[in-house]
């Protein structure tokens, strides 16, 4: 079972997402959802998902920031880029991200994508 954290400053796209992985209990745990940079920190260091699913705009701590956090912690999460900004995906995987998803994206893209990233 993959242990999924949900980060971003949109609830909906978190209830979204969420729903949607719920849908294969026997393959996901959503383990929480935070809506910035900084509570996700803080929640993966105390739930140790395998996979985050991170928006990059956030308030408070964004996304990159969070993941440079979360690598400096060696927190062994494997981080899922998910965002808007169209030059994102350099700048995701320099700060650690194993992925760099479109937003919005399909979700089947998105069910692949952390299947991959848990390895």
């Amino acid at each position: 079972m993959v242990r999924v954290l949900l980060v971003d400053d949109q609830p909906a796209l978190r209830e979204v997402i969420g729903a949607y992985l719920r849908r294969f209990p026997s393959t996901f745990l959503v383990v929480a959802e935070a809506g910035d940079g900084r509570v996700a920190v803080e929640m993966a260091e105390r739930l140790k998902p395998d996979v985050i699913v991170m928006d990059l705009r956030m308030p408070v701590l964004d996304g990159v920031e969070a993941m440079r956090l979360l690598k400096r912690l060696g927190n062994p999460a494997r981080v899922i880029a998910y965002t808007s900004l169209t030059d994102a995906a350099d700048r995701s995987r320099s700060a650690g991200a194993v992925a760099c998803l479109p937003k919005p994206c399909n979700l089947e893209d998105l069910r692949e994508a952390i299947l991959a990233a848990a390895g």
